[in-house]
C-alpha cells in the first residue's frame, strides 16, 4: 500500500481529549465495513466517548494504533480503473485542508486516497473562498494522474457556497490566475455538500495537530456556471439570470450566436436578455 495515499490516517495524532477521539472514530466509522472486527478493536476507545472519566492508558493507545494500522491494511484502497466515476470530497478549515478521493466500483464508492495538510502561514491569511479553492487545486494536483483525462466529469463535493465569489468576474492575483490555467486541464462538476455533511473531508481538515487559527489580472470568471450542479430545478428568475450571465460572455457570443444566426438583423436586447424574432435566445450551454 502506498503510504503517501494514507498520510491523512497514518499521521493522525494521539487524542488528548474526548472531542479529538470522537473526531477520529467518526472518520474511521465511515469505513467500518472494510475493517475486520471493527467493533472489537474500538471497544476500548468507545468507552471513553460517553460519561466515563478521560483516562488514556496502554489499552487505549494500543487500540488507537491498531485501528490506524488496520485502516491501512483492511480498508485496502481501491485500485482505480479507467471507467469508474471519480469523486473528490474536499474541505478547508481555518488551519488545514482535507480531501478524500473515491471511485465508484461495482455500485460502491471505494476510497482511493486520503489527503490532510496544515496550511502555511501565508495560506492562513487566505479568504475562505481561496482556502476552499486551494483545497481543490491541491487535490487535483496530487491526484492528477487519475483525474486528468477521466472519461466522466469528476465530481467535486465541497461547500461551494464559499466559492460563489468565483462565479462572478474578478480581478485575479497571480495565484488565482495560475489556478484558472490549471483548472482548464480538468473536466469536473461541483456539488454542494456543507461542511456539516462533508464529514470525511471535514474531519481530515480538523485534526488536532493542525492549528485552526482564527476565523476570518482583469475581470475573469474562475468557475463558470456549468461547473456548479444544482440540486434543485432553478426558478424562472434564476433561469433568466443564467441566460443573462452567459449571454454577456463574449466567447459565447462568438461561438453561440455567430454560428447559429446568419446575421444580427432582428436581434434586440431587453433587460440583459437577447431576443431574435421575438424569441428568447438561449445559448447552447450546460448550465442551461
Amino acid at each position: 500500500m502506498d503510504p503517501v495515499k494514507l498520510t491523512g490516517i497514518a499521521e493522525w495524532p494521539t487524542p488528548t481529549k474526548k472531542k479529538e477521539l470522537q473526531s477520529f472514530l467518526g472518520f474511521t466509522n465511515f469505513y467500518r465495513k472494510f475493517i475486520k472486527n471493527y467493533s472489537k478493536v474500538v471497544r476500548a476507545l468507545t468507552q471513553l466517548t460517553g460519561n466515563a472519566e478521560w483516562t488514556w492508558g496502554a489499552a487505549q493507545n494500543q487500540a488507537f494504533q491498531q485501528l490506524k494500522k488496520q485502516m491501512a491494511k483492511d480498508v485496502i484502497l481501491a485500485i482505480p480503473n479507467k471507467t469508474g466515476c471519480f469523486r473528490v470530497e474536499a474541505d478547508a478549515s481555518n488551519g488545514a485542508i482535507g480531501a478524500v478521493l473515491s471511485q465508484e466500483q461495482g455500485g460502491v464508492w471505494r476510497p482511493v486516497a486520503f489527503m490532510s495538510k496544515a496550511l502555511t502561514t501565508m495560506e492562513h491569511n487566505y479568504e475562505i473562498y481561496d482556502k476552499e479553492l486551494l483545497t481543490i487545486m491541491l487535490a487535483l494536483s496530487d491526484w492528477c494522474h487519475y483525474l486528468m483525462g477521466a472519461l466522466e466529469d469528476v465530481e467535486i463535493w465541497t461547500d461551494h457556497q464559499n466559492l460563489q465569489y468565483f462565479r462572478k468576474p474578478q480581478k485575479l492575483n497571480r495565484r488565482q490566475a495560475r489556478w484558472v490555467t490549471e483548472l482548464a486541464e480538468y473536466h469536473f462538476v461541483l456539488k454542494h455538500k456543507p461542511g456539516t455533511a462533508n464529514v470525511k473531508a471535514d474531519l481530515l481538515s480538523r485534526r488536532s495537530d493542525h492549528d485552526q487559527g482564527e476565523d476570518d489580472n482583469g475581470d475573469i470568471t474562475v468557475l463558470s456556471p456549468e461547473h456548479f450542479q444544482a440540486l434543485i430545478m432553478p426558478t424562472v428568475s434564476e433561469t433568466q439570470e443564467r441566460v443573462k450571465t452567459i449571454t454577456r460572455q463574449k466567447e459565447l457570443w462568438d461561438k453561440g450566436i455567430a454560428t447559429s444566426l446568419e446575421h444580427e438583423r432582428g436581434i434586440i436586447e431587453k433587460n440583459g436578455i437577447l431576443y431574435y424574432d421575438n424569441h428568447v435566445y438561449v445559448p447552447q450551454h450546460l448550465a442551461l
